[in-house]
Parts: structure tokens; sequence; C-alpha cells
């Protein structure tokens, strides 16, 4: 019963018991038979509440059901700036219209925190809202309704393992200093690979996840719209690709195109949008092998006519989120640029 309150209106059913029992005390003539009957009372009182009590924990599970959906829904829209009150607000006003949309009407925007706060974002989404359910057999012994609190609770977590990579990879000094650039000069575009050099690694392929090596076939199908099938974790070690690969920034941006109109942006963009590229971050072990780090998302840019020419790819780091195994804990400073996952933790 926990989290559920008992409310009642009336004593009635109290001062009843109470005065039949001293009458009963007072002359023992039919003291079986008042305690036979206040114990059928009591008994078919226990059978009403518990069917009572059973619709409330419907009620409840129905309504936990509903909020946990409302947070999850809402926190797509993580991270968000501690001072954009117009995102927190439209935030708290989308996890209240998710859970009416899955019958749970009570849920208000004031029901809803945000915290959590990593360089000012905030990481997290808090939800709690009060139930009651109105009772029909126990009524007959004053108990008129059953109250009850429900919380929800998701959060970013850095991804320690995922699918659908992209094969191309940004050494973790570069992506350092993309990620620094950005909050000092504003949006800044990177390329990703180019067949003439100047990727942001030290080498300008793609990265061989199979680890077979020169197989163009691969290649294709890891730079198609799912991306490398496989799981990837980090600390794996993986294969460099050798060669420039000429004529496969074409293959990449038709397959990850943006369908939404207007185009996704690095200031808006649509969650699992294709256009948003999932790829390692690594460390070099030597000349044939990359550590993975952990992972990082880039929308893809449009490119100018030298960029084509060069078979470049292009991107913009964003701070997105997606799907993966997290490592279950909150994000800090350190993994805050990573790529994140939600995850429902209450």
């Amino acid at each position: 019963m926990r989290n559920i309150t008992i409310t009642y209106k009336t004593k009635q059913f109290k001062i009843l018991l109470k005065r039949y029992l001293s009458i009963a005390v007072k002359n023992e003539k039919g003291v079986v038979a008042v305690i036979v009957a206040f114990a059928m009372v009591a008994i078919l009182g226990m059978a009403a509440l518990s069917l009572d009590m059973g619709t409330a924990y419907l009620s409840m599970g129905k309504m936990q059901k509903a909020i946990d959906a409302a947070a999850y829904s809402a926190g797509r829209q993580l991270p968000v700036r501690v001072d954009d009150y117009y995102a927190i607000n439209a935030i708290k006003e989308k996890a209240a219209q998710y859970a009416s949309i899955n019958g749970c009407d009570t849920l208000s925007a004031s029901d809803v925190t945000l915290g959590g706060a990593v360089f000012d974002y905030y990481t997290n989404i808090q939800i709690q809202t009060q139930g009651s359910v109105d009772t029909s057999f126990a009524r007959i012994f004053g108990v008129d309704s059953l109250d009850f609190t429900k919380k929800a609770m998701v959060k970013m977590s850095a991804i320690e393992q995922t699918t659908g990579l992209t094969p191309l990879g940004v050494e973790k000094v570069e992506f350092q200093q993309i990620v620094q650039k950005q909050l000092t000069d504003g949006i800044q575009k990177a390329v990703l690979k180019n067949s003439a050099g100047g990727g942001i690694g030290p080498f300008y392929s793609i990265l061989d996840y199979d680890g077979k090596g020169g197989q163009g076939v691969d290649y294709s199908r890891d730079l198609g719209p799912l991306g490398y099938t496989g799981v990837v974790k980090v600390n794996d070690i993986l294969f460099k690709g050798f060669g420039a690969k000429v004529g496969i920034s074409n293959e990449i941006y038709e397959a990850h195109a943006c369908p939404h109109y207007p185009a996704c942006t690095p200031e808006n963009y649509v969650y699992g949008c294709p256009s948003i590229l999932k790829i390692p971050v690594y460390t070099v072990v030597d000349k044939k092998t990359i550590r993975v780090d952990g992972f990082a998302a880039f929308l893809l840019q449009p490119r100018t006519e030298e960029e084509k020419s060069s078979d470049a790819i292009v991107g913009i780091y964003v701070k997105s989120l997606s799907t993966g195994t997290a490592s279950g804990g909150d994000v800090t400073e350190s993994d805050f640029n990573w790529l994140q996952t939600l995850m429902l933790v209450e």
C-alpha cells in the first residue's frame, strides 16, 4: 500500500462499532451474535477494500506508464541551457501534453522539474504528480477515496556502446579542439573526410569496422543509412582503412540526406535525423589501429564546389542524443560532449 492514502469523510462506522460493543458488554445476551455480525462486517469490509485497492493499483500503473512516456518524450529536448526559459517551458508543456495523450490529465507544467546542470545545461527531467481514485464498496465504511503520488525521472548518460555508426572518425585531440572552437568562435564546419588530405585525424580514409580490409562493399554498406550494423564499444580496437576511397562522399550524402523541411540545422534539428552521423572519437594506437574513447554526432553540411572536387565530407558537431547502451552514470564535465542517450531511472 505504499504511496496510497485512505481518505475518510465520516466516522459513522467507528461510532457505531463502539456503541454496539458497549451495549453487548453491559448485557451479555447476544454477545456472540454481535461479535459474529461485526466479524462478518469486517471480513466483507476487507474484501470491499481489496477490490478498491486493486482498482487503485491499476490506476497507479496507468499513471506511471503515462508519466514515464511523458518524461522520456520531453527528455529528447535535452540538454537545454539553464537560462533558455522558452525551451524549458516548451519541455514542461510537452511533458504535460504527452501525459494527457496517454491518459494522465492531472499532470501540469508545474509538476515538471529540470536538473542535473553541467556547464549551464540541464541534463535530467523529473516529474511528480498526484492521483486519486474514488472508492465504490469501501464507501459504506467511510473510505471515500484512495490518494497516491507517482514519480518519473529521465537523465542523459554517456553512451558506452552503440550501433549504426558511420565509418568515419575524429581523433580525440581534434574533437576537443572542435568543441572548444565552437564555444569561443561559434559554429564551425569540420572536414570529416577528404581524399586530398586535411580530414580531422592522422589518416584520411574511413574506418574498417569488421577488420577485413579493402572490401569496397563493406564501406558502401557502412556508409548507408543504417551505418555499421555491428556493436562498437568504448575501448574497442578498430582498424584504419587505407587509401583515399575517392567517390564515397557522394554516396554518404545521398544515403544520409535530410528528409525534413526546412532542413535540419545545428540550432534546430529533428531527433534521429539521418543527416546526423554517429562516429567514434578515438586515440591512435599504432599505424594500423585506433582505440575508441567515446562517440560523437556531426550534422552533415552542404559542400562548396571546392569541397565537392576534393571528395570532402563536411559536418558540424552537435550535442545530439542517440540510441545505445548508457554508462549508467550522471553526465559529468569530462563526458558532457560525448554522444548521450536517455535513461529512465525512476
